[in-house]
């Protein structure tokens, strides 16, 4: 018996997903069906055949891809799981009429400038995530998106994984953490995306960060990041 699960998005993205991960798991197109298909050894691992449980684990795969390709490349929209398929000498289909959503975001790559850029593979990213609970909770932040508030907790959860800031060891300067954490906190520059309602509570910085400039901040810091956790676990 083989379980599969279908996944919808932009055909882009769901085109990146089939070249980034094609080992297990993995996302294959099938032109039988028209669809895209999340593939996994966990779905085969399940007793009974439960289609809830293979549910649940596609959903938890899909965020986990999902985070994995924001931080790296960007999304242009929502990635969701939308049926099951079972195949046992037939094939048996179970759709979902409300199927969660897993992300999305408006912009577009190009203008998030992730053109050209070192990246953490994503397949290793992935394998990081299997097995170290810190860097799961990194992907599940970044499959949140790209928003102000999530930069700040993708950056506070680096800093409590390491015990100082990340200044203090050299992955970015000072002002440029101060710059960041300055904008992100004040309602005067940022409005209603600001971390803060009270526009008194913080004093507003001198030129305010764009918003570009903070996502590929924190996306720098969370590479510089994930390569210490590979490196750390390939010494044990």
């Amino acid at each position: 018996m083989t379980w599969r699960a279908s996944i919808d998005g932009n055909h882009e993205d769901l085109k990146l997903l089939e070249r980034t991960f094609n080992d297990d798991p993995r996302v294959v197109s099938d032109p039988e069906y028209g669809k895209f298909f999340l593939e996994s050894s966990r779905f085969d691992q399940l007793s009974g055949g439960d289609s809830d449980e293979v549910w649940r684990q596609a959903q938890e795969i899909l965020q986990t891809l999902s985070g994995v390709i924001e931080m790296n490349h960007g999304l242009f929209e929502e990635l969701r799981v939308a049926g099951l398929y079972k195949e046992d000498g037939e094939t048996h289909v179970f759709d979902r009429p409300d199927p969660v959503r897993v992300h999305a975001t408006s912009e577009a790559r190009d203008a998030l400038g992730l053109t050209n850029r070192d990246i953490f593979d994503d397949q290793e990213f992935f394998q990081l995530v299997e097995r170290n609970g810190a860097v799961f909770e990194l992907a599940m932040l970044w499959q949140r998106g790209d928003g102000w508030m999530n930069l700040c907790k993708i950056l506070e959860h680096i800093e409590a994984q390491l015990g100082e800031k990340v200044h203090e060891i050299g992955w970015i300067s000072k002002d440029e953490r101060k710059n960041f954490r300055r904008t992100a906190n004040d309602k005067k520059a940022l409005g209603l995306d600001a971390r803060h309602a009270n526009p008194e509570i913080s004093s507003s910085p001198p030129q305010p960060m764009a918003h570009s400039d903070a996502r590929k901040l924190i996306r720098t810091v969370s590479i510089k990041w994930l390569k210490q956790e590979r490196d750390d676990h390939r010494e044990e």
